[in-house]
């Protein structure tokens, strides 16, 4: 019995003795008063008060011991144990996965029954890749799940008592590394009201407050989630397979970064156009310093500002040039993150209706078959509306190949017909398919434009919402490191979620454009090692 139960109980029980006490002193006061005894009779009346005040203290704990008692807790929960065929000595088989040689199976699950429970919601995240949801089951009846169920379509499986079991599931995708990707199973009293807070196939799910809707029911008041059973695994992504998220533009926040295929983000050789600065050559140079004071920067704030500054003073001792631009970056990433307006669904009026304004659309990591996902329709359609209001724009498409298992086609190809059947004209729409990051969007986008398109002059980012400011970032950044006047000037996402990418994940795209892909890989996917980046000392 819990605490807080048995507390309420004490203090009814308290109230009741404060009743009982009341009246029997209030008896006693009459009986003292017939018989004129005003002395027991005074003595009576301050046991009646006395009585009063148990009652007080015994309804008052009453009451607070109830809201306690029912106040969820998700740490104060009992838990069970969930096993899996599917988990080998803490291992994912690979039939379970959505890369080129997997299956896409949903795992195999089994448990005890749950005393009282009636019906069982599953998820299944990547914690590597800030919680990204792979799978949801809800009104699952039995005690296990076969594998293979579910598929990345909204599912609806009858069960054995004819009670309709729904839900989706896309099995791993990591872009490199050991990700640990972990099933929870709630124990529910009845069914309940569908979880609005979910994020499928997407970064930021956050487990306690899923709990928190699953503990009410429509046919309950109030704990309605008995108890929860947890089972992790790890699962290693195989080289040249898919990344979590977005394979082209590193959506969803980190663990979605694209491909780790060893690319170093800059293998253009057009870098530079404007300024007549080989950027191939010299993206790399002193990349140790900037990425250092874009760590400090990033991942401490205002903490980090003596340690970033050193490291900008060590840049700037070393290539005056290379510092200047980094330092304009830096000032505009401080901008953008606090001014930056994302237009719902369609961008603004007042942009320049002439071809010297260009449309990009960011891509989004492609289905297992090379289909579009609804996340990349969604943008698209975005980037349609806008481009049907400026009829004039260019449409640049940008995504290379994050298919796992049709790997030759691209993100901007599949963009890029999806434009022309709804009827944008095909001299408008400019392709670069070899991009699987955003700052490789802005790296060899801004190559094709240079190179053949000199007339563009502003850019309008279109994407998923949080996306946007990352996204002009990363452009306004790279074309500052070239030297060039092209800018962002306005862009229009379509609504998934409320939180942006974070800061640790732009300070990732930004240390990729200065020429560390791997730091800037590990930031996005959340294994960076903060061991390299001492806390700095309080001021």
């Amino acid at each position: 019995m819990k605490v807080f139960e048995i507390l309420k109980y004490v203090f009814s029980a308290f109230c009741w003795m404060g009743l009982l006490a009341f009246w029997v002193y209030v008896i006693l006061i009459i009986v003292s008063m017939i018989k004129k005894n005003n002395k027991k009779a005074k003595k009576c009346a301050v046991g009646a008060v006395i009585g009063i005040g148990m009652m007080g203290l015994g309804m008052f704990g009453s009451f607070v011991s109830a809201v306690k008692q029912y106040e969820f807790n998700f740490d104060n929960l009992d838990t069970f144990k969930v096993e899996s065929d599917s988990l080998e000595r803490g291992i994912w088989k690979n039939e379970i996965s959505n890369q080129a040689d997997g299956r896409n199976l949903n795992p195999e699950l089994h448990w005890d029954s749950v005393k009282g429970a009636e019906r069982y919601y599953v998820i299944m995240i990547d914690e590597s890749a800030d919680n990204w949801m792979h799978w949801y089951a809800e009104n699952v009846t039995d005690n296990s799940i076969e594998e293979g169920l579910f598929t990345d379509e909204f599912s609806e499986v009858s069960s054995k008592d004819g009670i309709t079991t729904k839900g989706q599931y896309v099995g791993p995708y990591p872009p490199s590394g050991t990700h640990t990707y972990t099933v929870y199973v709630f124990a529910l009293k009845l069914e309940t009201y569908s979880v609005s807070d979910i994020n499928f196939d997407g970064a930021g799910n956050d487990i306690e407050e899923i709990a928190k809707q699953l503990n009410n029911s429509p046919y309950t008041d109030y704990n309605n989630l008995i108890s929860y059973g947890k089972l992790s695994g790890e699962y290693t992504a195989k080289a040249g397979d898919g990344s979590d998220g977005d394979g082209s533009g590193g959506d969803g926040s980190l663990g979605d970064s694209g491909k780790t295929d060893g690319s170093d983000g800059d293998s253009s050789d057009n870098d530079g156009a404007d300024s007549g600065i080989d950027l191939t050559l010299e993206r790399g140079n002193n990349s140790d310093s900037i990425k250092m004071m874009l760590l400090y920067d990033g991942l401490y704030g205002e903490r980090g500002a003596k340690k970033s500054r050193e490291y900008f003073e060590e840049l700037k001792a070393a290539d005056p040039v290379r510092a200047e631009r980094w330092a304009e970056i830096v000032d505009h990433w401080h901008t953008i993150q606090n001014t930056v307006k994302v237009n719902d669904n369609v961008l603004p009026d007042g942009l320049d209706n002439t071809s010297a304004l260009c449309i990009v659309c960011l891509g989004f990591m492609l289905e297992n078959d090379g289909s579009m996902k609804p996340e990349l329709i969604n943008r698209l359609t975005v980037c349609r509306d806008s481009a049907l209001k400026y009829p004039n724009a260019y449409v640049l498409c940008t995504g290379g190949g994050t298919a796992p298992g049709n790997p030759s086609v691209t993100e901007a190809g599949q963009m890029a017909e999806w434009l022309k059947q709804q009827g944008i004209d095909e001299k408008r729409i400019i392709v670069e398919d070899r991009s699987t990051t955003t700052s490789q969007n802005a790296i060899y986008s801004l190559d094709i434009i240079q190179s053949d398109y000199p007339e563009i002059k502003y850019i309008a980012i279109t994407s998923s919402n949080y996306h946007i400011t990352t996204g002009m970032l990363v452009f306004d950044s790279e074309a500052m490191l070239r030297g060039s006047d092209i800018r962002v000037v306005s862009n229009a996402g379509f609504y998934i979620r409320d939180n942006p990418l974070s800061d640790a994940f732009q300070t990732g795209a930004l240390i990729e454009l200065a020429g560390d892909y791997e730091t800037g890989v590990a930031l996005y996917n959340g294994w960076f090692d903060m061991s390299q980046v001492p806390e700095p000392e309080d001021e």
